[in-house]
This record gives C-alpha cells, sequence and structure tokens, in this order.
C-alpha cells in the first residue's frame, strides 16, 4: 500500500519543502564571521531564537567547503528561547576563500534552518 500523505514536509510528497523548519524548531535569525589574523582563524556569532524556549544545550552542526564536520555542543548553556553563540574555526590558509554551513539542534533534537555563509576570505 503507497503512502497517501499529502504533507508538504512529507518526503514522498511531490511539493515536500524540508527547507522550512518544524514548528517550534530553532531559527538561525543571523550569522556573522570575520578573520583573526592573530590567531589565525575564524570567528563566527549566531542569533538564535526557539519558539518553544528549549534550546537547552543546544548542538551546532556545521560544514566547511561542502563536507561535515564534528558538531560542537554548546554545554552548561541552559539556554531558552533567545541565544547568542560564538564559535571558532582554525587550521585554515590564510587567503583561501572558504564557505559554510550552519545549522542548529535544540536540545529535544529539532533542527533549524540551514544558514549559508559564501566566500569567506581568510584575511
Amino acid at each position: 500500500v503507497g503512502d497517501d500523505d499529502d504533507d508538504d514536509d512529507d518526503d514522498d510528497d511531490d511539493d515536500d519543502d524540508d527547507s522550512t523548519p518544524a514548528p517550534g524548531a530553532p531559527l538561525i535569525t543571523n550569522a556573522t564571521w570575520q578573520w583573526l589574523s592573530g590567531p589565525a582563524e575564524y570567528e563566527f556569532s549566531l542569533a538564535v531564537t526557539d519558539s518553544d524556549c528549549n534550546l537547552g544545550d543546544p548542538t551546532l552542526l556545521w560544514g566547511l567547503n561542502g563536507v561535515l564536520q564534528p558538531s560542537t555542543q554548546f554545554t552548561g548553556a541552559n539556554l531558552t528561547c533567545t541565544a547568542s553563540m560564538f564559535f571558532n574555526v582554525g587550521g585554515l590558509t590564510p587567503g583561501s576563500t572558504n564557505s559554510f554551513t550552519l545549522q542548529v539542534m535544540d536540545s529535544v533534537g529539532t533542527f533549524s534552518n540551514v544558514w549559508p555563509i559564501t566566500n569567506a576570505v581568510a584575511q
């Protein structure tokens, strides 16, 4: 028997819209970056909201140049509805151009939107 769901977030529906976060999902509202030449690393700042206020100890999922990197959990954060999150990425060649994708998972495993950063020059 085939699946007869007609839900816009149903993977086998022809108008599936996985780019829309689920209700109550965290939402990255802004993300900025800068290159710190002293330590030779990127510094990122994310503004995140969560309508059901269960960010808790969120996990940052991120990719570098199309390759998923190890996730980072903000332990002990005990966040609720809003957060400013900061993290650094080093080990990249000064002068290189890199692309990043950022996503947050809240304490109950709900994923945010994906925030792309392209053409981030390490200089």
